[in-house]
């Protein structure tokens, strides 16, 4: 791991004492702090928790509270055209001692390298920005040594770095567990990747009310800073969280890892209604230092789930239950190299196109587009050589424990004819009956979900048994024998 260059002594002397000059031409020329009004969530106090208040209610209660904090580095933006930090923005180019400029100016350079004007422009945007940090930690127009060194070290020191370090948190909307976290390895285009430096963190773990408060707070509209980023946050108990040192911000590879976990976990728990929530990348400024509260922004801006997904068709939305995250981790070491993570790993060979089937299902509006989508999997898989789907399923899945040889063969057999139904008759599906039961619409595509979350891994598991066998050789030379087998003993 590449470690932060040293910061000059002398510029880093230089640069303290133009910060302090910075406020001292702050607080001459204005009499009132600004402050702004933020939002920190914590739990609710015990003097409000009624004594009926059990679970799930107590767990997810949280309590919105204001907190007026002042803000001095609103005036910066005052003092822009003055020139300040100029002076020490060309000493640093005469000595040669400023940072990574590739980190400091917006924009590529021009012809190959930057100007001297562009350079000291960059300059001076970081310094006023160190500046506004250090008065924001005072609460005042005044300069303390010991927020200097650390706002210092946490703001500039990185900017002499060759890398990036980048801190992602993606809420998991509808995820819930009874453990703290769990760390899943790196998967292997990370390592593909030429501006990729390393990894440093990539876990499922719980919000913290900071790490909320911060998301709060990142919103603009009154409704919105009541409720939360969005009403689903509330009952949002665990995020992913990436943190990554890269010589470039690492836009593709986080969509590409939110999704290749998402991808997973949903092959885990199919009925559950899980989605990834905005993405957030933590910003360098703090919110208030006080409160330790982080300051993030939405960076949806770019390609991401939430520009690609539909309106989600489930409206009693089914929980994410996770005793133990280990189980995660677990299955992540199994399944995850055989997990497409788009945009950046498309293919991962036969079973790629089922999986993104299956998340499909999610997108789609329309239920019966849904079904669509699993059928054309369930083809692709079980009679991809032809063949009958409900003997295929019910041999495929003959360890499957939840349901019985016979509603599996009845699931398959309605999920074909509802199939049918839409592709031909353009039919809505209320609700269907299998194997003497019945069954809603949106119950029918959660069950579809499951059966093809366990067609998928059972493929997959019989793929890395049996030396790479094709789905048409372990059709033919396994799951078809055993059909065989099944019909001489009936």
């Amino acid at each position: 791991m590449m470690e932060h260059s040293e910061v000059p002594k002398k510029t880093r002397t230089k640069i303290q004492e133009a910060i302090e000059d910075y406020i001292q031409i702050i607080d001459t020329n204005n009499a009132e702090v600004p402050t702004e009004t933020i939002y920190r969530q914590t739990a609710p106090p015990e003097e409000n928790r009624s004594e009926d208040m059990v679970e799930p209610v107590e767990k997810y209660y949280i309590t919105t509270e204001e907190v007026e904090v002042a803000r001095p580095s609103e005036v910066v933006d005052n003092y822009k055209r003055l020139g300040l930090f100029e002076e020490v923005a060309e000493w640093m180019i005469e000595k040669e001692a400023t940072p990574n400029l590739d980190k400091v100016i917006r924009g590529p350079p021009d012809e190959n390298e930057y100007t001297n004007e562009r350079i000291i422009n960059g300059i001076r945007r970081v310094l006023r920005d160190l500046a506004g940090n250090v008065m924001d930690c005072a609460g005042g127009f005044e300069y303390n040594e010991e927020d200097f060194e650390r706002i210092f070290d946490e703001l500039i020191v990185p900017l002499y770095s060759e890398d990036i370090i980048s801190t992602f948190i993606i809420p998991l909307d509808n995820f819930d567990s009874e453990d703290g976290e769990v760390s899943l390895s790196p998967p292997d285009y990370v390592d593909q990747l030429d501006q990729v430096v390393e990894v440093e963190e990539f876990k499922i773990s719980e919000f913290t009310h900071n790490e909320r408060s911060g998301i709060h707070n990142e919103k603009q509209t009154p409704d919105e800073k009541i409720f939360g980023y969005d009403t689903r946050m509330v009952r949002t108990t665990h995020k992913l969280k990436i943190r990554i040192r890269t010589q470039q911000v690492p836009v593709r590879l986080i969509d590409s890892l939110a999704d290749h976990v998402l991808f997973s976990l949903r092959l885990i728990k199919p009925k559950s209604d899980i989605d990834l929530g905005k993405k957030y990348q933590k910003s360098d400024r703090y919110e208030s230092y006080e409160y330790e509260i982080p300051s993030v922004f939405d960076v949806n801006i770019f390609q991401t789930n939430e520009n690609k997904r539909g309106i989600s068709p489930h409206i009693d939305r089914n929980g994410y239950k996770v005793e133990n995250l280990e189980m995660i981790g677990e299955f992540w070491n199994q399944y995850s190299e055989n997990i497409p993570a788009p945009p950046i790993r498309q293919d991962r060979g036969a079973y790629s196109r089922p999986i993104e089937r299956l998340n499909q299902m999610y997108e789609k509006s329309r239920l019966e587009d849904a079904i669509i989508d699993c059928a054309i999997a369930m083809e692709s898989t079980l009679i991809k050589d032809g063949g009958k789907m409900p003997q295929r399923a019910v041999v495929a899945l003959e360890e499957e424990d939840e349901h019985s040889p016979s509603f599996i063969y009845d699931f398959f057999r309605t999920l074909w004819a509802e199939r049918n139904n839409v592709v031909h008759e353009d039919s809505k599906i209320e609700s269907v009956q299998i194997d003497g039961e019945e069954y809603s619409a949106h119950e029918f595509i959660r069950l579809s979900r499951f059966f093809l979350s366990k067609v998928i891994i059972r493929y997959i598991d019989l793929e890395k048994e049996n030396e790479d066998m094709n789905t048409t050789q372990i059709n033919r030379d396994i799951l078809q024998p055993k059909i065989a087998k099944r019909l001489k003993s009936d």
